[in-house]
């Protein structure tokens, strides 16, 4: 995706925040820690720490290669999926409903 593709999932993932701030109080781990917002497509950096796919794209897009949790250089840039999250998410999401 280009950037701008990219910079707009993210500030639609920051739209949801009201939401967020809500779960965060019991469930903070759901919540991303960029955006401050729930994760919808929540993914796993090399620094162990997931983050919300469009968010941690639009970080790397715009040069960084560090970690936004710790500021220290990832060694790689590679992503993968959190399925535990995604499912914990939906549960979630699920009981409010």
């Amino acid at each position: 995706p280009s950037s701008e593709e990219l910079a707009r999932r993210a500030a639609r993932a920051r739209e949801e925040r009201p939401e967020a701030d809500a779960l965060a109080e019991h469930h903070g781990s759901l919540v991303c820690p960029i955006s401050h917002s729930v994760f919808r497509d929540p993914v796993v950096a090399a620094d162990g720490n997931t983050y919300e796919r469009a968010c941690i794209e639009a970080w790397f897009a715009k040069g960084k290669r560090t970690s936004p949790a710790t500021n220290e250089l990832l060694e790689s840039l590679k992503l993968r999926p959190n399925h535990v999250v995604r499912r914990m998410v939906a549960k979630y999401l699920a009981e409010r409903a």
